[in-house]
């Protein structure tokens, strides 16, 4: 017998196999973009909290000019510090705030860059998942198949082929056996007419 060939017995069960891990890995797919899609929201909410606190930030900046140039007018009259103070608490503020804002908006980038990374890294190993899984699983459907087709050409063209065992791994292992059976019945059957016309 020939060395084992990879080549499609069964068009029709290979493409119909191979859709349907295809069509797992297009479910995985809307499951990771369903829960990214979740999470883009929740990230949207925060954003547009920190929106609304840099439009405070901005009306305390804008209060901090108005007091420059209310202090500015009070200097030239009279020498008052409250007002130094009052300008300076609001420019605090408006630096704490920035700075907090800068802080959350360093943290969703890098959770964006994190989940962008897994996802690309999940994927990738749903790919050779797949992958190894498809040529694994047609390798254990068509080699007993392409044995058996083997077999029967051997016996078509008049010999009797040398069984072996398929691999433990393999499907069809009922079937096999009742091939084998089959063919062994054949072979006896075929000797003993062939014994009889002696």
């Amino acid at each position: 017998m020939n060395k084992r060939k990879t080549k499609l017995i069964d068009k029709q069960f290979h493409l119909k196999t191979t859709y349907s891990i295809i069509g797992f890995f297009f479910l995985a797919i809307v499951v990771i973009v369903f829960f990214v899609g979740i999470n883009y929201i929740f990230i949207n909410k925060k954003l547009l909290k920190m929106a609304d606190i840099q439009n405070e930030v901005i009306i305390s900046h804008n209060r901090v000019v108005d007091k420059f140039q209310t202090h500015s007018e009070k200097s030239a009259k009279t020498k008052s510090k409250s007002g130094l103070r009052d300008v300076e608490s609001e420019i605090k503020k408006s630096i704490v705030a920035i700075s907090n804002n800068n802080h959350e908006i360093s943290k969703i980038i890098s959770n964006n860059n994190l989940i962008i990374v897994l996802i690309i890294a999940f994927a990738i190993l749903i790919l050779f998942i797949m992958i190894f899984f498809i040529i694994r699983r047609a390798s254990r459907i068509s080699g007993p198949i392409y044995v058996m087709t083997e077999y029967i050409n051997e016996i078509i063209d008049g010999g009797y082929p040398d069984y072996r065992p398929i691999r433990k791994r393999d499907e069809f292992h009922d079937f096999y056996e009742l091939f084998v059976k089959m063919m062994d019945t054949i072979k006896h059957r075929h000797l003993a007419k062939d014994e009889k016309k002696k």
